[in-house]
């Protein structure tokens, strides 16, 4: 019987909107300012689920074409996850590093 070793990534904490806050469409442009990637790099991490849907609020839903937007909200949440993700591995890197050092 072969055993499953597959090495599961803890889940990533989702984003629930506060109580009591309405949410705010951004359009595309912003969130690339934001997020500091390009139209192409938000599709591909979106395709991976890796990145907030954008919601279409007009134009047939499935076809190409109409207004695309974000939920600011959802977006500041993902930029905080990419600091803190990018902070912990870090500080994990340096632990690391400091192991090996105690070693030599």
């Amino acid at each position: 019987m072969k055993k499953n070793l597959a090495v599961h990534a803890p889940e990533k904490p989702q984003f629930v909107m506060p109580p009591g806050e309405e949410p705010i469409f951004i359009e595309r442009q912003l969130v690339e300012q934001l997020v500091c990637l390009k139209r192409t790099a938000i599709h591909r991490l979106t395709r991976r689920g890796e990145f907030p849907r954008g919601i279409k609020i007009s134009g047939t839903v499935g076809k190409t074409g109409g207004k695309v937007v974000w939920i600011k909200q959802e977006i500041q949440f993902w930029v905080r996850q990419q600091i803190d993700d990018k902070r912990s591995e870090l500080g994990q890197y340096i632990d690391n590093m400091a192991r090996l050092g105690e070693h030599v």
